[in-house]
């Protein structure tokens, strides 16, 4: 506290009295924010040495889908040009103010062959520099790799069969993405296959890979089951164990297929409150995106998506004495659906 004589309540002159409380009533709109970890998403080619990504925070958006094909080196390692590439375009999303949910994957369309598992783990190690020098600018890497469009289904190589097989790449992608970024996997039953939970407070962000290992619905709402997201007999236990988890590591997907009523807004608000959602894609499925529009709720999404921090109380010194110190107490508010 300052040893002068400023007047006011709370001037800093070493009293008790509290600073000047400002009530704030702010309702939460105004656009959806653009923060670089939550909202609606967009897509980038990070194969397109052109691209800088400009585009994506003029047309409102800070998060975008980067999926990267390995289709070409199915059988070899990745050719150097292919991570120089990457390595530049990572340069160029930072430059744009954005970041990305990544996935490689080495299969799309009808061409639905992945990659033995030696040369996954292969490249999953030649990706771990790049990815290290670049952790600023993920949001959150997929597990990606196996199954069609490194989906974790479907796998030509028999990647499921065995579940060391996945568990193993697994691991090793959680050691090669940074320690402070998650890693999602596609169904919450290979969460509770390689680690148990869900995660309590107690085990979150303990630096366990447990803790880094986040979901993603790539058929949100498609069908009872989220086409197969959730595994038949026991679909709302395993939401209830998303749910739990994603007070903690990041949730987030798109919308697949027109269900109704599920994929109406009463159902769709409710589901993506209770699930703690950070993002969705934009652009898939447009008949969906576009009922919610119709519906009244797709602005509303936006606006919830991840966390939205709102200030709604500020108590600040009226006046400070030279050399004395400015009192201030902040209330924030988290009215977002998913934790920082």
């Amino acid at each position: 506290d300052g040893d002068g004589g400023g007047s006011g309540s709370g001037a800093g002159d070493g009293g008790d009295d509290a600073p000047d409380v400002l009530d704030l009533d702010v309702p939460l709109e105004g656009g959806a924010m653009l923060d670089p970890e939550r909202g609606m998403l967009t897509w980038v080619d990070l194969a397109d040495p052109a691209d800088d990504y400009a585009w994506v925070r003029t047309q409102g958006y800070t998060l975008a889908y980067a999926g990267v094909s390995l289709a070409a080196f199915r059988e070899r390692p990745i050719d150097a040009d292919v991570i120089d590439t990457l390595d530049a375009s990572f340069d160029r999303v930072r430059a744009a103010g954005i970041k990305v949910v990544l996935r490689f994957s080495y299969t799309a369309g009808d061409d639905l062959d992945d990659a033995p598992m030696d040369v996954t783990l292969g490249h999953v190690a030649q990706l771990a520099p790049l990815l290290n020098a670049h952790g600023d600018v993920l949001a959150v890497v997929q597990a990606g790799f196996l199954g069609a469009w490194g989906e974790w289904h479907s796998s030509s190589n028999g990647h499921f069969d065995d579940p060391a097989l996945w568990k193993g790449l697994l691991t090793a992608l959680l050691e090669a993405v940074p320690a402070n970024r998650g890693v999602q996997v596609r169904t919450p039953m290979f969460k509770a296959d390689a680690f148990g939970g869900p995660l309590t407070a107690d085990a979150a962000f303990d630096g366990s890979n447990s803790a880094r290992v986040g979901h993603h619905n790539d058929c949100f709402l498609a069908s009872d089951g989220d086409q197969g997201t959730y595994a038949a007999g026991d679909v709302e236990g395993w939401k209830d164990f998303v749910a739990a988890e994603s007070r903690f590591v990041p949730h987030g997907g798109e919308t697949c297929a027109v269900n109704a009523p599920r994929t109406d807004c009463l159902s769709a608000v409710a589901e993506l409150q209770r699930l703690q959602t950070s993002y969705l894609n934009a652009l898939y499925h447009p008949d969906v995106l576009a009922g919610w529009a119709d519906q009244g709720c797709l602005e509303d999404i936006a606006l919830h998506l991840g966390q939205r921090l709102v200030l709604t109380e500020a108590a600040i010194s009226e006046a400070v004495a030279p050399g004395g110190l400015a009192r201030i107490r902040l209330t924030l508010e988290n009215r977002g659906w998913a934790a920082l």
